[in-house]
């Protein structure tokens, strides 16, 4: 019940491009012109994310918890262009869910980086006041 255990699947966050072959109909593709496969880097302990919100001084404390006990908990995405929104189930702080917003750069053929906010942060943070819920 101390430990927590990392699976490396459950922190992989990357993009696969999508050719539409038909209307409605996509199929998954390696490459589509300059849109590439590509994913944030993963290390033996951590990926890229979880470095960057280990300094956060709202969420670093909420690592070391169980996802479920309302540790960190990735529950929605939205995508637009090379901006990433990453809406968090946990934790819920005070009330107020969160909603990572993250705009991405391709670093390497297979590689993602997301860009510094004014020199500082690789996201911004929005918290909304859901009244104790999470988003989904």
């Amino acid at each position: 019940m101390e430990e927590i255990e990392r699976e490396p699947n459950r922190s992989f966050l990357g993009r696969i491009p999508l050719i539409e072959e038909a209307p409605g109909l996509f199929t998954p593709a390696r490459s589509d012109g300059e849109r590439q496969a590509a994913w944030l880097k993963l290390g033996k302990k951590r990926g890229a994310l979880e470095r960057w919100l280990a300094e956060d001084p709202h969420l670093g404390p909420f690592l070391a918890v169980p996802s479920k006990e309302n540790g960190l908990d990735i529950e929605g995405l939205a995508v637009r262009g090379n901006r990433l929104w990453l809406g968090l189930r946990g934790p819920v702080l005070r009330g107020h869910a969160v909603v990572l917003d993250l705009e991405l750069r391709q670093k390497a053929p297979d590689r993602l980086k997301a860009r510094r906010i004014d020199g500082q942060r690789r996201y911004r943070k929005h918290l909304l006041d859901t009244r104790g819920l999470g988003i989904r």
